[in-house]
């Protein structure tokens, strides 16, 4: 998982470069489609932030399920462990 993470991570990172680039040097850019590029970059980022967010919280979920099987909780204090 921390890979995929940081494979995400770098994605992000070059496209926030590009992003950038339309911003502090927009006359590299046709400007007919200067704001469509924009657009798609944007697009792009934010799909991939809600991967990660996804990879995130599906590794939460696991992590909660395989302690969750490990101890028994009444209200806040523990009761009994389930494995010996």
């Amino acid at each position: 998982m921390r890979k995929q993470l940081q494979q995400l991570q770098r994605r992000v990172d070059e496209l926030d470069v590009m992003l950038t680039a339309t911003v502090v040097h927009p006359e590299w850019f046709n400007a007919d489609v200067l704001p469509a590029a924009q657009d798609w970059v944007e697009g792009e980022i934010a799909a991939v932030e809600a991967e990660q967010l996804e990879l995130i919280k599906r590794g939460e979920e696991n992590e909660n399920s395989r302690l969750g099987g490990r101890l028994i909780f009444r209200g806040e204090t523990l009761v009994l462990s389930s494995v010996y």
